[in-house]
């Protein structure tokens, strides 16, 4: 029943990546011919030599462009003591969490918590 305060604490930390895929995208080249052959799109106003020679100065590997390693953080402190009529707990929480969407998707929480509970003599 008579407990001095105990601290305990909590952290964590976590990595999070893109998912892997089996799909097969379109390269520069590939999504440039198929802008002219829809009609649509930059590519649809290039002739062969342009499209060609645009195919070749740029082909962007848009998941690296978008996406990344998110990073989590949890930190959680908890006190709590007790005695013969009285106990107390008491928890202060901070979560700082980076989603896989590069500068887009972020969380950061706080939270507090506190019980006292207690009971009389007579």
């Amino acid at each position: 029943y008579n407990s001095g305060l105990k601290i305990n604490y909590i952290g964590t930390t976590a990595f999070s990546t893109l998912q892997n895929h089996d799909y097969n995208l379109m390269n520069s080249r590939e999504q440039l011919q198929l802008e002219k052959d829809f009609g649509s799109g930059f590519g649809a106003t290039l002739s062969d030599a342009e499209l060609e020679l645009r195919a070749q100065q740029t082909n962007t590997d848009w998941l690296d462009v978008f996406f990344g390693t998110g990073l989590t953080q949890s930190h959680t402190l908890n006190l709590a003591s007790g005695g013969e009529n009285i106990n107390s707990f008491t928890s202060f929480g901070y979560t700082d969490q980076e989603g896989i969407l590069k500068k887009a998707s972020t969380l950061k929480r706080f939270n507090f918590r506190s019980n006292i509970s207690g009971k009389s003599s007579n």
